[in-house]
């Protein structure tokens, strides 16, 4: 496999308020830049990954399609109230034509069933269509780097439902592929650290078609 840089979290100008990158413009740098593949990871939603797929495929650029999903400490059906609405960020990509069949229904349902404020997901939706993404640990908002703020509350993780094997940094369900970029310990967990190639080339062989 030849080493290349792979941007597996890119916001377009689908992320409302988040992102102003144009997708031709993206892809025309990333092809500018050496490199093989792109993902799209827009906040709450897959607007784009119809046209950012067509326009990676003309070009010749793999094309990862993924989401940034609010994830919710509770249930996607309460309501609680503004300062009890907790919810992190959680970055979604899709492995195979499956992953990205689930992919469709987190983020359909996280407005159907999930939307307060925002469009959220909870640990039971990700249990039901884990199979086919592969999860990261995400920016600043994620649950990794808030426990790890100096004005975090708590240390606690979000509790799994009931079924569900708590996986190393943070409370993936099984059958999702969890891939943290950081080298972290904390007392409620052990954050792993995975060599960079074992990330991208996880991640390259994705099939979006």
């Amino acid at each position: 496999m030849v080493k290349s840089f792979v941007h597996l979290h890119s916001h377009s100008e689908y992320s409302m308020l988040d992102g102003a990158a144009r997708l031709n413009e993206y892809i025309k740098k990333v092809k500018n830049n050496g490199q093989t593949a792109a993902a799209i990871t827009d906040h709450g939603n897959l607007y784009g990954a119809l046209e950012f797929y067509q326009i990676a495929k003309e070009a010749g650029i793999k094309p990862i399609i993924g989401y940034e999903a609010y994830l919710t400490t509770g249930s996607r059906f309460e309501k609680p109230k503004r300062e009890d609405n907790i919810r992190y960020h959680l970055t979604i990509l899709a492995e195979n034509d499956i992953g990205y069949q689930n992919l469709i229904q987190i983020a359909s349902r996280a407005y159907t069933e999930g939307y307060y404020y925002k469009p959220r997901i909870d640990m039971d939706l990700l249990k039901e269509h884990s199979p086919g993404l592969i999860g990261l640990s995400g920016c600043l908002g994620g649950e990794v780097a808030q426990l790890l703020g100096p004005d975090s509350k708590s240390s606690a993780l979000i509790v799994p439902p009931k079924g569900i094997s708590k996986c190393v940094c943070g409370s993936m369900p099984p059958g999702i592929t969890y891939f943290p970029l950081a080298s972290i310990t904390l007392s409620a967990f052990i954050c792993r650290s995975f060599p960079i190639t074992e990330i991208f080339s996880s991640s390259i062989k994705m099939s979006a078609s």
